[in-house]
C-alpha cells in the first residue's frame, strides 16, 4: 500500500532525455533504469527528510541540496523525466507566500532570519541557473480550472485498485493547442458575461454554488491571467514533453464512486464552449457542477 501523499494536486511535465544537457541526461538515463519501486521509496524518503524538516527548530523550508528524484514516463520506448525541484520549488514558494501574505503573518511560519537567507541561497542560484524552471506545480485541496482546461476527457485515466489514482496525460502539443484556444475564448469574453447571472438577492461579487435558480462565475475568477501564467510556463520546455495532471493524494479524499464520476476537464470544456457560445448563464451552471464536486475537499481544507 502507498504511503499518504501531500493533499494536493500536481502538473508536471516530463521531457525526453534529449532536452538535458550532458551530465544531466546520462544522470536521468541511470535513474530511469532503476526499477519503479527503488525509485518510488526514494521520493518517499525524501518526502519523509523534507517534513522532518519543517518540523525542526527553526524550520529548514528549503532543502540544503536539490534532489536526485524525478517522475519517469516511458512512451514508445522514448524515457521522459520530469525532475522533482523541491529546492527550487520551495524557493518559488517561500516568494508567493511573501508576495501575497502581509509579512507579520508569514513571520508567524517562517523566521525573519531564515526567509532573509532562503533569499540569498536563491539569487546566488539563479546566478548560476538563469534558465532553469521548475517541472512541477501543486495546488493544496483543489485541481485549478486553469490547468483543466489543457487536457481533454479523453486523457483521463482512472484506477481503483491496487493503486488509485486519477490523471490526464496529453502530448505537450496538445496542452499548448488547448490553452490558446482557451485564451481565444477568455479574451472575447466580455465582463458582462461573466456576471449576467447573478442572484438579485444576492451582493455584487458574492457567488453561491446552488442546485436551484440562476448562479454566476465568481467575481473574482481571473481565468484568463490563470491560463496565460501557465500557458507561458508550457512554452519553456522541449515541444516533444508531455504533460500530466495528477490527482495526487486528492484521491484519497474522495470516494470511489465520486471518483469514477469525477469528469472535471469534460466540465471545464463545457465552461468555455458555452462562454464562446454567449450563454453565460449555462457556462456559469456548468462552473458550479465543477464547484460542487470539490466542496467536500473545501470543508476538510478549512476544517484543517
Amino acid at each position: 500500500m502507498r504511503a499518504a501523499l501531500p493533499r494536493t494536486a500536481a502538473l508536471r511535465v516530463y521531457e525526453p532525455l534529449a532536452a538535458f544537457a550532458e551530465p544531466e541526461r546520462s544522470r536521468w538515463a541511470a535513474y530511469a533504469d532503476r526499477s519503479a519501486d527503488a525509485r518510488e521509496a526514494a521520493r518517499a524518503d525524501g518526502r519523509s527528510l523534507r517534513l522532518a524538516g519543517l518540523a525542526a527548530t527553526p524550520p529548514v523550508v528549503v532543502p540544503a541540496r536539490e534532489s536526485d528524484e524525478a517522475h519517469v514516463l516511458v512512451l514508445s520506448g522514448l524515457v521522459h523525466v520530469c525532475p522533482e525541484q523541491p529546492r527550487l520549488r520551495a524557493w518559488e514558494a517561500l516568494a508567493e507566500l511573501r508576495a501575497g501574505y502581509p509579512q507579520r503573518l508569514v513571520e508567524a511560519f517562517v523566521p525573519p532570519l531564515v526567509l532573509e537567507q532562503a533569499e540569498r541561497d536563491h539569487a546566488r542560484w539563479r546566478t548560476v541557473h538563469p534558465d532553469v524552471r521548475p517541472h512541477v506545480r501543486t495546488a493544496g485541496w483543489q485541481v485549478p480550472l486553469a490547468w483543466l482546461v489543457l487536457v481533454a476527457d479523453a486523457d483521463r485515466e482512472l484506477s481503483l485498485e491496487p493503486d488509485r489514482f486519477l490523471r490526464y496525460r496529453t502530448p505537450m502539443a496538445a496542452a499548448r493547442r488547448s490553452a490558446a484556444r482557451a485564451l481565444r475564448t477568455l479574451r472575447r469574453t466580455s465582463d458582462e458575461l461573466w456576471a449576467a447571472t447573478l442572484r438579485a438577492d444576492e451582493p455584487a461579487g458574492r457567488w453561491e454554488p446552488g442546485e436551484d435558480g440562476p448562479v454566476a462565475l465568481p467575481a473574482d475568477l481571473d481565468l484568463c491571467a490563470d491560463v496565460e501564467d501557465v500557458a507561458r510556463w508550457l512554452e519553456e520546455f522541449h515541444p516533444r514533453s508531455w504533460v500530466e495532471l495528477d490527482y495526487c493524494g486528492l484521491v484519497d479524499l474522495l470516494p470511489p464512486d465520486a471518483l469514477t464520476d469525477d469528469h472535471s476537464a469534460r466540465d471545464a470544456a463545457e465552461v468555455l464552449g458555452q462562454l464562446a457560445a454567449g450563454d453565460g448563464a449555462s457556462a456559469a451552471t456548468a462552473y458550479a457542477r465543477l464547484e460542487r464536486r470539490w466542496e467536500a475537499v473545501s470543508a476538510l481544507e478549512r476544517a484543517n
